[in-house]
């Protein structure tokens, strides 16, 4: 956990502006993390499988710590990071200590953009996918981010992979006003909670929300 402050503690401070040789060229901005808040951690065993994830706990490999594009030395513990201010989501590779940019023709640490004020992110126990709760006023809703999507690796002729959009996440809306607060994953169960105990994971779920916020 002390490594996984550490890198983002260290990337988070990395702004600058940018000038050109001559006085008279404006300045740009080059992005970082701004408004960092919820993080989720995913293991990506390795990021060209339909399935690339494995059990967190299962991750890290002491004395290890291979470069950003490899995964043949061992798996890399990859932090997911809500970024308030500009509706995205932050990709840290914890494990080579890098951040993630995923549109290298913008200056700057560019994300994955997920829709306005994301209040939340969670992972799944396995890894394998993420989902952002996001609290734009007018369309809240959830996103899912495959973590085989996630552009952890140039493409197959070794060129930095395509921006993703936010028309590539699925997604569910939800009614106006419903900004999502909080998300929970039940593992194991599919969405009419039918699998035994289910339920009683949500309700227990359920009633620490209602304590928490009413």
């Amino acid at each position: 956990m002390k490594k996984i402050l550490s890198a983002l503690a260290v990337l988070a401070g990395s702004g600058l502006l940018w000038a050109g040789c001559s006085q008279n060229t404006p300045a740009v901005v080059v992005r970082s993390l701004e408004r960092s808040g919820k993080s989720a951690f995913l293991c990506i065993e390795d990021p060209t499988r339909a399935q690339p994830g494995q059990a967190l706990d299962a991750c890290f490999t002491p004395g290890q710590a291979p470069p950003q594009d490899n995964y043949l030395v061992a798996p890399h513990v990859i932090a997911l990071v809500t970024q308030m201010a500009r509706g995205e989501v932050a990709v840290v590779d914890v494990t080579s200590e890098t951040v993630i940019d995923v549109d290298k023709s913008v200056p700057g640490y560019n994300f994955l953009p997920v829709g306005a004020s994301p209040t939340d992110v969670v992972a799944t126990p396995g890894g394998n996918a993420s989902f952002v709760a996001v609290g734009d006023p007018t369309r809240p809703g959830i996103f899912a981010i495959p973590s085989a999507k996630l552009p952890l690796l140039p493409d197959a002729n070794g060129r930095p992979k395509a921006a993703p959009t936010l028309g590539d996440w699925p997604a569910c809306a939800l009614p106006p006003g419903g900004v999502p607060t909080e998300l929970e994953i039940v593992a194991s169960a599919t969405h009419l909670f039918e699998e035994p105990g289910a339920l009683d994971v949500v309700a227990r779920l359920a009633s620490r929300h209602f304590a928490r916020y009413l």
